[in-house]
């Protein structure tokens, strides 16, 4: 496909378009360097050169290749919906709400807009509104499993337990391993433990990831870090205080439970990712693009891994970091 590009140059953004799809962001990058000298620079081009950027973690990059589009048609809306992907990312959850709710004024019935909205609005804890668009996406994809387990997580938030509960139930009927569903069934077993013992680790993780998702960060952070100071070998635990200390902008605590979760679990691509944002944000750029390396050398890997082996049914991924869970 690059060779045919040097040969159709009009066939560029296509191109590039099929490999962002694929998510395989450095061949988008390789035709996007290989076509320049002899593509004209439009706002899709620009567009799609940021999404490409944004795969390969450099945000800053994409905000500002977006920024400039939208300076000059500031009703663009794939300029409006990259913004918006490219904010989830970074965890502004106030800039994604921002950007996909300006597209959805432009395109309202739009699946993906819908989805994006109503995710960024769940994370920034606006959870009534997230709860009106994920109906809304309900509404136009009824066969979409996503607004189903977008409601379950609203709901949660919302301590509308029944019906939580009820959509939590149908996602678990189509993929009975997800556990984000499985920790509002999860609820009141946890707290029973609780009762039992106060100090219990394991129950204290849970009950921090329930939390988390109710929307409650200042006591998901304090649960999680009684769990770790009473076993700080639990890899799920570190990376999860990590997360929520990020999302807080406690750099320190991000950092050095981030850290530990690398450590205990060296293979988990997320917590390289994750870190990766932890360092960018306390200014240590170096040890940022260490483990952002890292992290796209495991995601290749996995790639690779993934041609090769049988494809399993979809996994639904409601993003903590962006509409693409990750690049």
């Amino acid at each position: 496909m690059l060779q045919i590009s040097e040969k159709e140059p009009d066939l560029v953004p296509e191109l590039v378009e099929f490999f962002l799809a694929h998510k395989d962001f450095k061949s988008a990058q390789q035709l996007l360097v290989l076509a320049q000298p002899k593509q004209p620079v439009t706002d899709r081009l620009l567009v799609d050169s940021a999404l490409t950027d944004a795969g390969l973690g450099q945000l800053d990059e994409a905000q500002k290749k977006l920024e400039s589009v939208l300076a000059r048609t500031p009703e663009s809306v794939g300029a409006l919906v990259a913004a918006g992907k490219v904010a989830s990312q970074q965890l502004d959850w106030a800039a994604a709400v921002e950007a996909f709710s300006r597209a959805a004024q432009i395109a309202p019935k739009r699946p993906d807009i819908l989805y994006g909205l109503a995710s960024a609005q769940l994370y920034a804890n606006q959870l009534e509104a997230a709860v009106h668009n994920a109906q809304e996406l309900h509404a136009v994809e009824p066969d979409d499993l996503r607004s189903t387990y977008l409601l379950a997580l609203s709901l949660f938030g919302l301590k509308d337990w029944d019906r939580a509960k009820s959509y939590a139930e149908q996602v678990l009927a189509a993929h009975p391993d997800d556990r984000e569903m499985d920790l509002i069934l999860a609820r009141k077993h946890v707290e029973i433990c609780l009762k039992q013992n106060p100090k219990d680790p394991g129950a204290l993780y849970y009950l921090g990831m329930i939390q988390k998702l109710g929307g409650d960060v200042s006591g998901a952070m304090q649960s999680l870090s009684l769990s770790v100071s009473g076993n700080p070998n639990n890899p799920d635990a570190q990376a999860a205080l990590g997360s929520l200390c990020l999302q807080a902008g406690d750099l320190a605590c991000a950092v050095g439970a981030l850290k530990q979760a690398v450590l205990l679990a060296p293979t988990e691509a997320q917590n390289h990712y994750q870190l990766a944002l932890a360092y960018s944000r306390s200014n240590v750029p170096d040890k940022a693009k260490e483990e952002l390396q890292t992290y796209e050398q495991m995601k290749a890997q996995q790639a690779k891994d993934a041609a090769g082996a049988a494809k399993g049914p979809s996994s639904i991924q409601v993003s903590p970091t962006g509409i693409v869970a990750h690049p």
